[in-house]
């Protein structure tokens, strides 16, 4: 079966034509606030709360960008894509550094797939590091 399979594979991808479109696509949230005396906005959440409430209760930028870079299509209209993430957290009221104790810079998601299979009947492999039923609570900003 590995043989078949990987012989299958190799066959596939010599007869596929290779294409160079990108996907790129993200999301953005930064705060805006104050309070009456000038002082810096800062996250209220209830005692003993694991998150907080997001609604004008926003004291970070954080965002995230996502890009897919098709590889191949093959010959059964099956494609191999490249998948990636990087998300950027800064605490707000610091320099946008992205890192250290202001914030974060990670590549969350890497991984490369291959869709609709014909051998599978329409299914897909992938391999990587992936979100994958990512539980999240939006209105509380809490995974």
């Amino acid at each position: 079966m590995k043989k078949t399979l990987w012989m299958y594979s190799a066959a596939l991808l010599m007869s596929s034509q290779f294409v160079s479109a990108v996907e790129v696509n993200g999301y953005f949230r930064t705060g805006m606030g104050g309070t009456d005396h000038g002082d810096m906005q800062e996250c209220f959440k209830l005692t003993g709360a694991p998150s907080k409430y997001r609604l004008g209760n926003e004291c970070e930028q954080y965002g995230e960008v996502f890009a897919s870079q098709e590889l191949a299509e093959l010959s059964d209209h099956s494609k191999i894509n490249i998948n990636g993430m990087v998300q950027f957290y800064n605490d707000y009221g610091k320099s946008l550094k992205f890192s250290g104790d202001s914030g974060y810079t990670r590549m969350n998601q890497i991984y490369l797939d291959w869709t609709n299979v014909s051998f599978l009947n329409g299914g897909n492999f992938w391999a990587g590091r992936r979100y994958y039923n990512r539980n999240d609570i939006n209105m509380s900003d809490f995974f």
